[in-house]
């Protein structure tokens, strides 16, 4: 057994049955494995120490160095999963927000970049992945898939825009500590936060919020301020004066 596996987390049931790979292609994939051969409990979390598979938002690949990461996924069941699935990548977003403010000692530095990736500065150092299936219009289960870059080192080789926990405090970080962190934030932040007080925190911490940014919209470069992210997700940017919203997909902010 692995030492991710012993852990006991401070936790109702995320977490309680935690799931270990040394070498996996995708913890999302296992997870939903197991929710298909109807094996998988509320709240279980698949980790591995390496993905030879992991996968990002819009088909693009997650790399991570063997040994140096956290990459795990946490199902959530129909019992626990929001109405709203967007609500549920803000909670994500926002509870790894807190874990890596927490490591970093309040770093100001540490940005949500919408819709589903944290920034420090211009950098990304973690990506969130989540797959829902519905039953209906309702929501069946949640696969719910994390990345955190914690001890990688990162070269100007690598010619990625990746940053570490390692690189910011030039020390290696305990990924123990960090991942049972971030399961306890996590659950209380699920149970406990109201859907108007996550939203307006998930928008407070948004990289570039209130401020004037450049975005690709069309292939064009238009000046703007994020303004606020709504409850179906759709990012709003003052624009000339007029606030638009936007999905995913229609507008990329240029960091």
């Amino acid at each position: 057994m692995n030492q991710f596996a012993k852990i006991k987390p401070n936790t109702q049931f995320i977490g309680q049955n935690i799931i270990y790979f040394k070498c996996i292609d995708s913890t999302n994939n296992a997870a939903l494995d197991w929710i298909k051969n109807n094996s998988c409990e509320n709240g279980n979390i698949f980790i591995t120490d390496f993905q030879t598979n992991g996968r990002g938002q819009q088909s693009n690949i997650w790399e991570s160095e063997p040994n140096k990461n956290l990459m795990f996924s946490i199902v959530l069941n129909q019992q626990t999963t929001l109405l709203n699935p967007f609500l549920l990548n803000k909670i994500t977003a926002y509870s790894l927000f807190q874990s890596l403010q927490k490591s970093l000692n309040n770093s100001q530095f540490i940005k949500i970049k919408w819709p589903n990736d944290l920034y420090f500065k211009q950098k990304k150092i973690a990506g969130i992945l989540i797959e829902n299936n519905f039953l209906g219009n309702k929501i069946n289960y949640s696969v719910i898939g994390i990345g955190i870059n914690v001890n990688q080192k990162f070269t100007n080789n690598d010619n990625i825009n990746a940053t570490s926990l390692f690189q910011i405090c030039e020390k290696e970080q305990d990924r123990i500590r960090l991942f049972q962190e971030f399961i306890e934030v996590f659950e209380f932040n699920l149970l406990h936060f109201q859907s108007l007080e996550i939203e307006n925190q998930f928008t407070k911490s948004l990289l570039g919020y209130n401020q004037t940014e450049e975005f690709n919209i069309n292939n064009e470069i238009i000046k703007g301020t994020i303004v606020n992210c709504d409850e179906f997700g759709r990012l709003s940017v003052l624009i000339n004066d007029q606030i638009k919203a936007f999905n995913h997909g229609e507008i990329k902010q240029i960091i």
